[in-house]
């Protein structure tokens, strides 16, 4: 019987968040791992692991790079949103097909988002970017209430609010701006029109 491929796969998460993922796909493949803590329920579903931060790209590269010395890598994947442009460097420099870098910035900073959005005349929420309340406060005007301030580029509505009034926006500002301060790629806070509807 002719062997599965090997799909490596970084940061997979905890068990109760992610588990369903890792089993899907080592229903198909056969899967080399890299996390960075040692697996305990992962070892169910993977061949080999390599220790190593998702958010260090030098570490990153060096585990990426022993695995595929030691198996024939067809993909890398990772389901985390914050690993997205390290993951898909690694995949760029193992050869491997990939989104690039720069479209998985693009995924992770939603005021990159707006403005290629914007840009292209997709039709979308109006939205511009904030680093000083100030700004939010003019963005808001601009815009017009009621807005949503969110981080430009975290994850899982870290730092989402609806503003609904000025008199709400220094506390939803500095909500957000303690989720951007979080990120990896952009400490800025996204202003953006509130859109009523399904």
């Amino acid at each position: 019987m002719p062997s599965r491929p090997t799909v490596l796969v970084v940061a997979p998460a905890n068990e109760a968040l992610r588990g369903y993922c890792l089993d899907s796909v080592a229903a198909a493949f056969d899967i080399v791992l890299i996390t960075g803590t040692a697996p305990t329920w992962e070892r169910r579903c993977i061949r080999d692991v390599e220790i190593a931060d998702p958010a260090d790209e030098a570490a990153l590269l060096t585990a990426g790079r022993a695995l595929a010395a030691r198996h024939t890598l067809r993909g890398v994947v990772t389901w985390s949103e914050w690993d997205l442009v390290n993951v898909a460097r690694l995949a760029e420099h193992l050869g491997l097909r990939t989104n690039t870098p720069q479209v998985m910035r693009h995924c992770r900073d939603k005021a990159a988002q707006r403005s290629l959005v914007a840009r292209h005349r997709v039709p979308s929420a109006k939205a511009m970017t904030a680093r000083t309340l100030l700004e939010a406060a003019l963005a808001a005007e601009t815009v017009g209430y009621p807005v949503v301030l969110k981080p430009a580029a975290y994850a899982a509505s870290i730092g989402v609010s609806r503003v609904t009034r000025s008199e709400e926006l220094p506390g939803a500002f500095d909500f957000a701006q303690a989720g951007a301060e979080q990120s990896r790629e952009s400490a800025a806070v996204l202003v953006e029109e509130y859109l009523e509807g399904p």
